[in-house]
């Protein structure tokens, strides 16, 4: 997992807390990585940039946002925005277990590392062997947060939008597949008509799978490998290369 440097992740409460929110999701949680401070910004801000424009429009609409709920009407209006789903949710405070801990200096921490054996940090991305908490350690280090209650208020809609259309004459993706008969003659019966395609693309940068239904973009983003290579080389880094 990754996040910023926002003071309401960076803390120990969150770090603590993960092996068993993992436990509970039935998944296993190897890392948490922060960006550097005042290394730029990450990929949480560039989804919200677009959200807060898609606000903005619906603002000078004349309409209202004042609750959770009208930011989720505003996310799914006009078809979403890509790679952008929301729920509204309402966690039971009273359920914090966790208030107190005695673990300091985490705003120096950057690297979190999930291990059998403990807990292993780092100042800096992989830069020496880092600092190892035992088991017996960390347990010392706060009491295990329990259940939180988390109550869904409004589910995570389906998104009508996730890619846009663009035009080509061959397939680009992971499972190439037969055009439907009834595009086939739409083809033959339109041959200077170029037909129009869509395609999913995976929404994180560095990754160029594309996939030609949600299902298949869902589950890559589930359990997939990703198929990093560069795209597009700049003129500047073309001249320095050479």
């Amino acid at each position: 997992m990754r996040s910023d440097n926002a003071g309401c992740y960076h803390c120990t409460y969150l770090i603590l807390s993960l092996p068993s929110l993992g436990e509970r999701a039935g998944i296993t949680i190897l890392r948490y990585d922060f960006s550097d401070p005042q290394a730029g910004k990450d990929v949480c801000d560039r989804r919200i940039a677009t959200l807060k424009s898609h606000m903005r429009r619906y603002i000078n609409e004349g309409h209202d946002i004042k609750s959770a709920s009208d930011m989720k009407a505003v996310m799914d209006s006009y078809g979403g925005v890509k790679g952008c789903q929301a729920a509204v949710v309402k966690i039971q405070e009273s359920s914090q277990t966790m208030k107190k801990h005695t673990m300091s200096g985490i705003q120096s921490l950057n690297n979190f590392s999930f291990e059998s054996g403990g807990l292993r940090v780092w100042k800096a991305y992989d830069v020496g062997p880092g600092k190892r908490f035992t088991p017996a350690q960390v347990n010392r280090f706060g009491t295990p947060q329990g259940p939180r209650d988390l109550r869904v208020e409004q589910p995570f809609s389906v998104p009508r939008e996730e890619a846009g259309a663009y035009r080509s004459t061959t397939l680009r993706g992971e499972h190439r597949q037969p055009q439907p008969s009834t595009a086939q003659s739409v083809e033959e019966k339109l041959p200077n008509v170029e037909a129009t395609r869509v395609y999913f693309a995976f929404p994180e940068e560095g990754c160029t799978k594309t996939y030609q239904s949600f299902a298949n973009l869902q589950k890559h983003m589930d359990v997939g490998k990703h198929l990093v290579r560069l795209e597009r080389e700049t003129t500047y880094d073309s001249i320095k290369r050479k």
